[in-house]
């Protein structure tokens, strides 16, 4: 893990590309080591290799079911700087940090920690002659940039990837620090950049500017208006909502029960109707994040940009598709756009776009890891899955900022619950995500085999954000969960 999280595997910043290839190089000769037939599938150029590694079932292979885990090792920035008044980090996030029972570092959780664990699991079963089915590893360097490239590669080597029965993912979390979680729905998700442009250089309000002139920041903020109406939360594209299914009674009491076992250990719940409705609307609902408003830098307050970029995202639900949702909003601004007769010039781009997924939760796969995180939780007293936030002492205050922040979480749950032995929860919480993972849906449609969702972070482990950190506790009880189910299906 330490060599693994030292590699800045930022894909996004062209400095990180000799650090990204290292990466891949790395896990190809660790699934060497361990027995697998391995490779690096190149996409094309600019685009970080694709590690294939394939480990057989330890009797008659031919006839075994085939588990494609499918994971990625590049990471998000993170950059450290001491001396800047907006840096939280407690250590450099390439260096491998261990503290209180968690492993700090960039890529620890989402996702090198759970790649390593997996790995490590199917080369115990593989060591041991225990290893019931074929194991495919499928582990790209794009996914924070969009997955770019990663759906024509997996195309193009279709053949080579070979047969699949399950598609297995373990990249997400847990709703809390307590509850250990089985996710099997994601939303999907359309990004697009809109740029207004004018024919004119940067003019001056007060000189040039003019009461019926359509000046490019205008245009935009009212092309982004129309999107969400006057309340400024529904979206206008004509017909969205046709496609989201209906809220069926069976899943809105799915929803209510999961607020049902959280109350016990966590009083800040005050209203189980409120909790409940704001899982729906994170889980189920759609939404439209307006992300960015740009303009050229400007000499002057008074400057009228010559042009204007705006960057926002929709997250959509089954049954939306995201190639119509993409087309429907391209055709709703233009429209818009063409109505306000401005002599400017818009474009909309569509920049990564993915379904939404739900899960079979009646899957052999379902079955095999509710029962094995049944079995490797079970030995846990409540008391010992709570997990307080670093907390710096007088004798390492020293190495804290002045202005550290404690973690910010992925759910509204505090850390400290009240979880007993008699109301603590037996089983794991089937949950649904509001985030979005491009190659999820695409890899079960490509290869007509249902997907599943282990998690193993917490909610509280900070992906994408300072300090991230992975519970060393839940890295080997993955660990041991996946060596079931490898050793089961």
């Amino acid at each position: 893990m330490r060599r693994f999280v030292g590699y800045r595997t930022i894909a996004s910043n062209p400095m990180c590309i000799s650090d990204c290839h290292n990466a891949a190089n790395f896990l190809l000769k660790l699934c060497n080591v361990f027995g697998a037939t391995s490779t690096l599938l190149s996409p094309q150029e600019g685009i970080n290799p694709i590690l294939l590694a394939k480990f057989v079932a330890s009797d008659q292979p031919q006839s075994k079911k085939t588990i494609l885990f499918y994971g990625h090792y590049d990471v998000v920035d993170a950059d450290l700087q001491p001396a800047a008044v907006n840096s939280n980090w407690l250590a450099d996030p390439f260096i491998l940090n261990p503290l209180n029972g968690f492993l700090y570092g960039r890529g620890v959780t989402d996702n090198k920690g759970p790649i390593l664990a997996a790995l490590y699991a199917v080369a115990d079963l593989a060591q041991h002659g225990a290893l019931s089915c074929n194991v495919t590893f499928l582990i790209e360097g794009d996914e924070e940039s969009g997955s770019r490239g990663f759906r024509k590669t997996v195309q193009d080597h279709h053949s080579e990837i070979g047969s699949v029965d399950y598609v297995l993912l373990s990249n997400s979390y847990w709703l809390d620090d307590h509850i250990p979680c089985l996710t099997f729905g994601m939303r999907g998700v359309v990004h697009a950049t809109l740029t207004v442009t004018s024919n004119r250089p940067d003019l001056h309000s007060g000189v040039d500017g003019k009461s019926f002139q359509h000046e490019p920041l205008k245009d935009m903020t009212s092309l982004l208006g129309s999107l969400i109406g006057a309340s400024g939360t529904d979206i206008m594209i004509p017909g969205f909502y046709d496609a989201v299914d209906p809220l069926q009674p069976s899943e809105f009491r799915a929803y209510s029960s999961i607020t049902t076992t959280l109350m016990p250990g966590h009083p800040e719940i005050k209203d189980d109707k409120a909790f409940t409705e704001s899982l729906m609307q994170r889980w189920r609902e759609p939404n439209l994040t307006v992300h960015r408003i740009e303009v050229p830098e400007s000499k002057t307050a008074v400057t009228i940009s010559r042009s204007a970029k705006a960057t926002l995202s929709i997250r959509i639900v089954p049954s939306q598709r995201a190639d119509q949702v993409a087309a429907s909003l391209t055709a709703f601004l233009e429209q818009r756009f063409q109505t306000m007769n401005s002599g400017n010039t818009f474009k909309v781009a569509i920049t990564s776009k993915a379904d939404p997924w739900l899960g079979q939760i009646q899957s052999k796969l379902y079955e095999a890891l509710l029962s094995a995180v049944k079995d490797v939780w079970s030995s846990d007293t409540p008391s010992q899955r709570t997990f307080p936030a670093y907390t710096p002492t007088s004798g390492d205050a020293a190495d804290v900022p002045a202005h550290y922040v404690p973690h910010r979480r992925a759910s509204s749950l505090a850390t400290h619950g009240t979880f007993t032995m008699e109301n603590a929860p037996k089983e794991p919480l089937f949950i649904r995500e509001g985030g979005s993972i491009p190659a999820l849906s695409f890899l079960e449609a490509e290869f007509d085999a249902p997907a599943a969702m282990f998690p193993m972070g917490q909610a509280s482990d900070n992906a994408h954000l300072d300090n991230e950190r992975i519970r060393i506790d839940n890295l080997y009880k993955g660990r041991e969960v996946l060596k079931r189910v490898f050793a089961q299906v």
